[in-house]
């Protein structure tokens, strides 16, 4: 797929350089890559698959895929969830999404608890 792998990253990269090669990488590759990677990277290291979600530019159809799949995780990441999510969709259409999507009751009790944070 390209020079990162998604389990080399278990903790953030130490160095500034690495992060902003691997965001620049991934805005570079096609949505469906990007994607790929993020998914890969999830259960390795969720905040920074978060953080990169962010930050790489997905399209509204794939941004709402991940936030569907990831709305079944940990309830510790929900505030992080909304944090990327909301500005990525808009806080409407991110609320449309969570209506639609089953999630467990923790994650839809802390979503609800940190909503206004956003």
């Amino acid at each position: 797929m390209g020079p990162f792998v998604a389990s080399d990253f278990r903790t953030r990269p130490a160095i500034a350089q690495i992060e902003t090669d691997l965001r620049k990488w991934l805005r570079g590759c096609p949505p469906s890559e990007r994607v790929v990677f993020l998914r890969e990277l999830w259960p390795v290291n969720p905040h920074f698959a978060l953080v990169l979600a962010g930050a790489c530019q997905l399209p509204a159809k794939e941004a709402e895929a991940l936030l569907a799949e990831w709305l079944l995780g940990e309830s510790r990441n929900a505030r992080a969830i909304l944090r990327t999510f909301v500005p990525l969709l808009g806080a409407g259409h991110f609320w449309c999404v969570v209506a639609e999507t089953e999630t467990t009751e923790a994650m839809a009790h802390m979503l609800e608890y940190h909503r206004n944070e956003v």
